[in-house]
């Protein structure tokens, strides 16, 4: 009986840390790191230039650079539209996107969210193909009276005539004043395609207002 015991238990123990070495195998860690500059064109309109750095493999190894200039417009104080076109370098090749978007914006107080449709055509410099992606974004974000902090808490979901991957992301900026900002943020998505894959990232970027 006891030698049933411990069978039992060595086969339950050896089943557990299969399960954990196949999770760590599909499972990555990150770091992406970005410095936003902008400037405003009018009073319901911006333009800026996004650089941003990604790595992966536990990040010891480059996932994506990436400069992308961009437009935004706000014609209405509840909705925001823009344009930008990345350039990306990746450990897959090199690429350029399209990336038109529209943005609901909600808000009352110290409390506000956002709602926002983008669709991306990526075309592949080296292969010669493009794809499109369409990413849907809510997020909810809260400043807190008093400080320069704002903490917030986002899904995203990217789509391609199926699922793709899901990005949940939670962090807070801090204002320096009227001219810069600093965004630290963790995320954890999970990708689709022949397995499930999990990336923890954790995220700081610099925003300066020209």
């Amino acid at each position: 009986m006891k030698l049933k015991v411990i069978l039992t238990i060595s086969a339950l123990a050896i089943s557990l840390v299969g399960v954990n070495a196949r999770a760590q195998e599909h499972s990555d860690t990150g770091i992406w790191q970005s410095i936003n500059l902008k400037a405003k064109i009018s009073d319901s309109a911006e333009a800026g230039l996004w650089t941003e750095h990604r790595s992966k493999n536990e990040a010891r190894d480059l996932d994506c650079a990436l400069l992308m200039p961009y437009v935004n417009y706000t014609p209405l104080s509840w909705l925001q539209l823009g344009y930008a076109s990345e350039y990306i370098i990746a450990a897959s090749g090199r690429y350029v996107t399209c990336r038109p978007s529209a943005t609901l914006l909600l808000g009352s107080g110290p409390l506000s969210f956002q709602f926002r449709v983008l669709p991306i055509y990526e075309h592949s410099l080296d292969r010669g193909e493009g794809t499109w992606t369409l990413r849907t974004r809510g997020k909810a974000a809260y400043r807190i009276t008093g400080t320069r902090w704002k903490p917030y808490m986002s899904c995203e979901l990217f789509t391609a005539g199926k699922w793709k991957k899901t990005r949940y992301c939670t962090g807070a900026t801090w204002s320096f004043g009227s001219h810069s900002g600093l965004d630290l943020f963790y995320m954890y998505y999970v990708m689709g395609g022949d397995s499930v894959k999990e990336r923890h990232i954790l995220g700081v970027g610099y925003t300066f207002n020209l």
